[in-house]
């Protein structure tokens, strides 16, 4: 967590520092099994997407846009056990806050699977590469580039 990492960041000497450095990352898979935490917990992951889709609506935004996290390789299992299902959780609470009137959500996840996965579209499994970032601009161009013809060119703002 943010706070350990900070403590351990600051110890001296360095050989103490490293030396438990080393350790974590060697027995990472049990640590986090055993504290079984995650850095956003699932209801506060829900409180804060319910907060800046109250936020959007409360200043008259007509359209949020969301785009939904990609689900990592399953290689992330074995070094962060429940990373996975904890993306499926987060994905579902974006897919019901976007089903209220003026939220759109962007499907990225089913985006990189249909084209090609996270091993020819992402940097490391998890963060977009170059040609990733592109489907998603394209995408959030698309969506613009619809609204717009829809609308009389006065109503645009």
């Amino acid at each position: 967590m943010r706070r350990e990492r900070q403590l351990v960041e600051n110890l001296r000497p360095a050989l103490l520092r490293e030396s438990i450095l080393r350790n974590v990352h060697r027995h990472r898979r049990a640590i986090v099994k055993m504290r079984n935490r995650a850095y956003v917990p699932v209801d506060r992951f829900n409180a804060l997407v319910g907060q800046v889709v109250a936020k959007a609506k409360q200043s008259k935004l007509r359209l949020l846009v969301v785009v939904n996290i990609i689900t990592p390789p399953a290689e992330m299992e074995g070094r962060s056990p429940g990373f996975i299902r904890n993306v499926g959780i987060y994905n579902e609470i974006l897919k019901t806050h976007a089903q209220a009137d003026g939220i759109h959500l962007i499907d990225m996840d089913a985006m990189i699977k249909a084209a090609g996965g996270v091993e020819q579209l992402t940097v490391d499994g998890i963060h977009l590469n170059e040609t990733a970032h592109a489907m998603l601009a394209g995408e959030i161009e698309n969506h613009i580039l619809g609204l717009c013809s829809r609308r009389r060119p006065e109503e645009i703002v």
